[in-house]
This record gives structure tokens, C-alpha cells and sequence, in this order.
């Protein structure tokens, strides 16, 4: 044998060897376990998906996806979706009352607390009125908001107005 073809084959060899000896990379590594979803949401946020489909769900920030940590707490999934300690999305109207109640809105005390859902319904209201461009848009926002529970003072409408755009139908921002 040549020695080129015997260089070869050694180097060949010697890598199949390192390759055996090495220890297993993180992807191998033997699964944590965690005790509580607190626990594991320390380490990964938005939790731990067994598969990239499970992981791609809508309602969902997207988990980290690891069968083998997955199958080490699965006990922990309690829904049986593939997933285990999600966090879920909010939802438009959690974000819209989220809005409603931040610092920036001079209205803000009178929206903490308030029903994500039924302030929802007044903010998504502001698309269809925007679509329609009907006569004086902030006149008729503040007569609907003022109708509305808990009332929006004239100060707050442009605040209220933005954010309904930006949440419902970002589409007709600027």
C-alpha cells in the first residue's frame, strides 16, 4: 500500500475514534428535569416544545424545541399539546387594555382593572370607523367612548384612538 491511501486511512481511523470518545454535544446531554414550570421558565421563558410543529401553535410564544428535555418533563405538560410550560400570547384585547392602562394614557386609572374584552369591543369598533371615514372621526369616537364603561375624557381620545389603530387595524397607521 501506498502511503498515501495509508495516511488516509489512519487519519480516517483516528476521527472515528475521537468522534466515539468525545463527549456528547448539549443537543445529547442527559435532560434536566425540573420540578415546577416557575422552575424550567427560569432557564426557558416560554418553554419547551418536543417538535417544531408543536412548537409552531399561534397562541404561543415560540418554546424552545428539545424532544429529549420534553420527554424529561413531560409531566409538567398539562394539556398534552407537545408543549410544556407555555406562555401564552396575549390576546388583541389584553393588549389593548394593557395600552389603556399604561402611564402614557392620561386616562390610564380609569382603565387598571378594566374588562380586556369589553374594552375590546370599543377599540375594535374604531377599524370599522376609520374604514368608513364618516364625518368628524374624533367627535365620534369621544360620543362613543363617553357612552362607554368606564368613560374616555377628551384628553385621552387621541391616546385611545392611537392605540385601537395600532392594536386592531395597524393597517391605517401612517
Amino acid at each position: 500500500m501506498s502511503p498515501r491511501p495509508a495516511r488516509f486511512l489512519a487519519a480516517l481511523a483516528a476521527l472515528v475514534i475521537a468522534a466515539t470518545l468525545l463527549p456528547a454535544g448539549p443537543a445529547e446531554a442527559a435532560a434536566r428535569r425540573y420540578a415546577s414550570c416557575a422552575a424550567l421558565q427560569k432557564t426557558y421563558a416560554n418553554g419547551v416544545a418536543t417538535s417544531k410543529r408543536a412548537a409552531a401553535a399561534p397562541a404561543i410564544h415560540p418554546p424552545k424545541v428539545s424532544a429529549s428535555l420534553y420527554a424529561a418533563n413531560r409531566t409538567l405538560d398539562r394539556d398534552r399539546d407537545g408543549v410544556v410550560c407555555e406562555r401564552a400570547r396575549p390576546t388583541k384585547d389584553q393588549v389593548f387594555a394593557a395600552a389603556m392602562a399604561d402611564a402614557g394614557n392620561p386616562d390610564a386609572a380609569l382603565y387598571r382593572g378594566a374588562d380586556p374584552a369589553a374594552l375590546g369591543r370599543y377599540g375594535a369598533a374604531v377599524c370599522a370607523l376609520v374604514a368608513a371615514k364618516k364625518g368628524n372621526l374624533p367627535a365620534t369616537l369621544t360620543a362613543m367612548w363617553q357612552r362607554s364603561a368606564p368613560p374616555v375624557t377628551d384628553r385621552g381620545d387621541a391616546f385611545t384612538l392611537g392605540a385601537a389603530v395600532t392594536v386592531y387595524c395597524p393597517k391605517y397607521l401612517p
